[in-house]
This record gives structure tokens, C-alpha cells and sequence, in this order.
């Protein structure tokens, strides 16, 4: 069960027939949302993910806790705590809403790993409205009063090598195997798109309602969970 359902039939039955068909996390259930607090006496780490956007509900940054239990510490439970959902704004009416964010979950910015997707610009032609870390990280700088370059933390680019979107959705879905995967009501986009999310390639993706939350998901939990994801070549 750990398995994607479009792995099995290569890792069973040795097809080649293995294009993705159907829902992607189809071992996630409503009993994994819950409202229930991280529990206590584990270790602790705090990882945001944001996926740039310039349409309707494409900017999204998603805030979690990975916590390892002594006794257990190569298996990681992942707690989903809130998310932001947005779409073209100015990078300060962003990183205002994160602060919030993190403010009413009682996380400091400086306690997080943050990871953010490559420049998005809104046009093909690369002219008119952009995102990026680099735009954010000022607009963090300037409401909370450091000095150019000062800034705490880093929002750091993930490497995409090739695979990395099956490599870190397999991640992903073996810790919803192992029910080790627990999400909070307040992250109803995710929710939305972890029960109707289909691997989609090519132009498909583009227009894809539900990949900018579960973009913003990897980007924000795999390289905690498993080092090897964005460990540097």
C-alpha cells in the first residue's frame, strides 16, 4: 500500500504500462484531518513551502511541523498546521498574510526552513507582474525591520532534479501508508487538492487547480524528511 497506485502494476507485475491514472494520494483519509495539537515530547521542525503564482488561488505557502519521537526517529510524523492562498498581489500583501500565518500558529520565521519555487513571471514573454524569493525576501526585510541582506532565515530555491515530482510525491503517500501524515482544517485548499490531485504533464499543468497546493506541500516537507531531496549536488 505504500506503493503509488500507478507503481504497482510496473513493481508487481513488471508492466510497462505505468502512465499516472487517477487520484495520486489515494491512501489519504478524513481521519487524517484532525484538530488534535502536535503532540508533545518529540523533536521539532518547522518547514514552510511556497509555490509563486499570478492566477486565481496560484500563490500558495503552506506552513508544517515534522516531528521525530525518540525511539522512532526514521519515521517522521508530518502535521500540515495552516496554509495561505492568494493570487497576484504585491510581495508585502504576501509576506504580511505569512506573518500572520505563522503569528496564530505561535512560530517565529527565524524557526523555520523555507523553501520557495523558481521566478514566476505572468506572461510567456517574461514583461509585466513577477514573483519570486528574492521579491519576498526584501518585502520580509522591510516589515520587520532588517537591514538589506540582515534577514534570519532564507528562502531557499529546491533543486528539481529529474523525478523529483514522483520522488517527493511517493514520499508524500508513503507517509499517509503508515498513518503518519495528519492535516489541519484550516488548510482547506491542500485538502481540496490532496483528495482530487492527478500527476498532469506538459501545458495540463499549467491550468491545474490543484498543483499549486500540493507544489507548495513537497516543496515545504520532503527536504525535511528526507535529506536527499534537495541535498546539493
Amino acid at each position: 500500500s505504500s506503493y503509488l497506485e500507478y507503481d504497482k502494476q510496473a513493481r508487481i507485475f513488471g508492466s510497462f504500462q505505468v502512465a499516472p491514472i487517477g487520484v495520486i494520494f489515494s491512501n489519504f483519509k478524513e481521519s487524517m484531518i484532525t484538530k488534535q495539537p502536535v503532540p508533545k515530547h518529540a523533536e521539532y521542525k518547522f518547514c514552510i513551502g511556497i509555490d509563486h503564482g499570478s492566477t486565481i488561488n496560484s500563490q500558495v505557502v503552506t506552513l508544517a511541523c515534522v516531528a521525530t519521537f525518540e525511539g522512532d526517529k526514521a519515521n517522521p510524523r508530518v502535521y500540515m498546521l495552516d496554509e495561505y492562498v492568494s493570487g497576484q498581489a504585491p510581495p508585502e500583501t504576501h509576506v504580511i498574510a505569512i506573518l500572520d500565518m505563522l503569528k496564530r500558529n505561535g512560530v517565529r520565521p527565524s524557526e523555520c526552513k523555507w523553501t520557495g519555487d523558481g521566478v514566476h513571471h505572468a506572461r510567456r514573454s517574461r514583461d509585466g507582474f513577477r514573483m519570486s524569493n528574492i521579491l519576498l525576501m526584501r518585502a520580509f526585510e522591510h516589515q520587520l525591520n532588517y537591514g538589506h541582506r540582515q534577514l534570519p532565515f532564507t528562502i531557499r530555491t529546491p533543486l528539481k532534479r529529474r523525478h523529483s515530482v514522483y520522488y517527493s510525491t511517493s514520499l508524500i503517500h508513503s507517509l499517509m501508508s503508515r498513518q503518519h501524515f495528519f492535516i489541519s482544517p484550516r488548510c482547506k485548499k491542500l485538502i481540496e487538492s490532496i483528495k482530487y490531485w492527478t500527476l498532469k504533464t506538459g501545458s495540463a499543468k499549467s491550468t491545474d487547480p490543484y498543483g499549486h497546493a500540493i507544489d507548495s506541500m513537497r516543496y515545504c516537507i520532503c527536504g525535511t524528511i528526507d535529506s536527499r531531496f534537495d541535498r546539493p549536488s
